[in-house]
């Protein structure tokens, strides 16, 4: 009879500590795709201000590719729009504001970024509303006077 016990010990014992591996495995599986979670938005907001960075340089610092592709939106290779570094063209930027969403995300290579900037009263891209985004101001001479120049990547 005292074996009988033993064995129901053993029993119990086995249970618990199956109990316990299960728990610290589970636990262990939460954790892990919450820290992957983290990290993927991490990466994905580390690529918006790096991207932010580099398009703002493009368009506050160079007149583009051709120079006066504002003309002739469809010959545009990369836009730029400045006349001189910091110093933007209006023409460029009324013609930046009219393009299609579309067009302007594939002339910027953003890929599957979205974006938005106001200067003064022009503005163009979709309004921000995605979880991610990332904005950038720069100082400019826009129209003889000192303004910010606002941007927004978002996804």
């Amino acid at each position: 009879m005292i074996q009988h016990k033993k064995g129901q010990t053993i029993i119990i014992d086995l249970f618990i500590a199956i109990s316990i591996f299960v728990l610290l495995i589970g636990a262990t599986a939460l954790i892990w795709h919450n820290y992957r979670a983290k990290l993927a938005n991490d990466f994905i907001y580390e690529d918006l201000q790096v991207k932010a960075f580099q398009v703002t340089d493009l368009l506050v610092k160079s007149t583009g590719n051709p120079g006066a592709w504002e003309n002739n939106i469809s010959s545009a290779a990369v836009i730029g729009l400045a006349e001189s570094d910091r110093v933007l063209d209006r023409n460029k930027v009324e013609a930046f504001a009219n393009i299609s969403h579309n067009e302007g995300v594939k002339l910027l290579n953003l890929g599957d970024y979205n974006y938005y900037f106001e200067i003064k009263d022009v503005n163009g891209g979709n309004l921000p509303n995605g979880d991610v985004k990332f904005n950038v101001e720069r100082y400019v001479s826009y129209e003889g006077s000192d303004e910010i120049f606002k941007f927004t990547l978002w996804k």
